[in-house]
C-alpha cells in the first residue's frame, strides 16, 4: 500500500530526548527485517569511497566501480548514449562515504528524473524511468558523523525511486522538516514511500498530512550488527 508523505522530520536520537521524547537503548537497538529484494549473491563491497553499478537487477549482469581519489571530493561519470555501460543501470551498491545522484536521459532534475541517496546503501532494482535511462552518475564524499542523510524508497525492499534528505548538524540545530513537495526536489515521487535507510544516531518521524499532522510513523537508525554492515532498509507497514 503506497504511503502519503505529508511532510519528514529528521533529527538526532539525542535531541528528540531533548524534546522531552524519551528513546531507550532497547529502541535504538537494531531490528531484523525480512529481505524483500529477492535473493542477493555474495556481493564484493565496492569500498568507502565507491560505487558499483549493474546492467541487471538484484546485483547481476555486468558491472562497474567508480571511486573518489584522495585528491577529490567530487567525480561525475557521464553515458554519451546507450552504448555506454552506465545507462543500462539496473541496481547498485554504494559505499559508505558516497553521496550519489543519478540522473535519466530526460534531466529535469527532479522528481523522477533522479535518484539521490548516500552511505552503504544497496538497491535491487531502480525505478523505471531511471531503469537502462541513466545519463550521468555524480559521486562526492560523505560523512554520517557530519551530517546524516535518510535514504526514502518508492518501494519495499529499498528499491524504484529514491531521495536522500539531510538531517541535521548537530543536536543544537533544528531537526530538518521537509515537505512532499521538497523530497520530490531529492527523487521522491508523492505518496510513494515504502521503506527507508536511517544512519545511526538519527530517526524520522513521516507524517501523511501537510504541517507535520495526522498519523506518522517514526523509525530510528540503529548500529548494524549484521556482517554486511550496509544501512538497514525498513519496510513501512501497509498501515500507519
Amino acid at each position: 500500500m503506497l504511503q502519503r508523505l505529508g511532510a519528514a522530520v529528521i533529527g538526532f536520537l539525542n535531541q528528540f530526548d531533548l524534546l522531552g521524547e524519551s528513546v531507550s537503548q532497547e529502541e535504538t537497538a537494531v531490528k531484523s527485517f525480512d529481505d524483500h529484494s529477492g535473493s542477493v549473491p555474495n556481493l564484493v563491497y565496492p569500498g568507502d569511497n565507491c560505487l558499483t553499478y549493474y546492467t541487471d537487477r538484484d546485483f547481476t549482469g555486468d558491472h562497474e566501480t567508480f571511486c573518489l581519489s584522495a585528491e577529490s571530493n567530487g567525480l561525475t561519470v557521464e553515458a554519451s548514449n546507450d552504448s555506454d555501460l552506465l545507462w543500462w543501470t539496473s541496481s547498485f551498491e554504494s559505499g559508505k562515504n558516497i553521496r550519489y545522484e543519478f540522473r535519466n536521459k530526460w534531466d529535469s532534475g527532479v522528481g523522477y528524473d533522479i535518484l539521490t541517496g548516500a552511505g552503504h546503501v544497496r538497491s535491487g532494482r531502480i525505478e523505471k524511468y531511471m531503469e537502462d535511462k541513466v545519463k550521468s552518475l555524480t559521486i562526492t564524499y560523505y560523512d554520517e558523523r557530519v551530517q546524516g542523510i535518510v535514504n526514502l524508497w518508492g518501494w519495499t525492499g529499498c528499491q524504484d525511486s529514491g531521495a536522500g534528505l539531510q538531517g541535521p548538524r548537530n543536536i543544537y540545530d533544528a531537526a530538518s522538516t521537509y515537505t512532499d513537495d521538497e523530497a520530490w526536489q531529492y527523487g521522491m515521487g508523492y505518496s510513494e514511500v515504502e521503506s527507508v535507510n536511517v544512519p545511526l544516531g538519527y530517526q524520522i518521524t513521516l507524517y501523511d498530512s501537510e504541517n507535520l499532522t495526522g498519523e506518522n510513523y517514526v523509525v530510528k537508525g540503529g548500529a548494524n550488527l549484521d556482517d554486511n554492515q550496509f544501512i538497514d532498509c525498513v519496510d513501512l507497514p501497509g498501515e500507519w
